[in-house]
């Protein structure tokens, strides 16, 4: 639980410095974190909710990347029920994950961060531990 609350306190600050620089970001989780129970899904909805609409509206996507094409069913349906989770794509793969967050970015005309193949090399060394 100390990890999520972690990950929301990253998630508000990072929408904030997006907010100060009129950009915006992207998030890709990716490993045991991509994989939420009913309580965590439930939480992660509430904190999304309850972020201040100006700080939401800095996240360009999330991409959750799970194996499991049940977990993707889930995060799709959840969708269909909060709006606010519109942004969210549940994706199958790192390489998946970091195309799609280039190109939205690209899409808001935000400067891209690097090379896709560098970014999934970064996120499989980094992202897993």
């Amino acid at each position: 639980m100390r990890d999520l609350q972690s990950f929301f306190t990253t998630l508000d600050d990072l929408a904030r410095r997006a907010q100060r620089s009129s950009t915006y970001y992207v998030v890709v989780v990716v490993g045991p974190q991509a994989t939420l129970d009913a309580g965590q899904r439930r939480r992660v909805a509430k904190a999304v909710r309850d972020m201040p609409r100006e700080l939401r509206e800095r996240n360009a996507g999330t991409f959750i990347i799970s194996g499991s094409s049940m977990q993707r069913g889930v995060i799709s349906a959840l969708r269909w029920v909060i709006p606010e989770l519109r942004d969210v794509n549940a994706v199958d793969s790192v390489e998946s994950a970091v195309q799609k967050a280039l190109a939205t970015l690209d899409a808001k005309g935000v400067p891209l961060p690097g090379m896709a193949g560098d970014i999934t090399r970064y996120i499989a060394e980094r992202g897993t531990g």
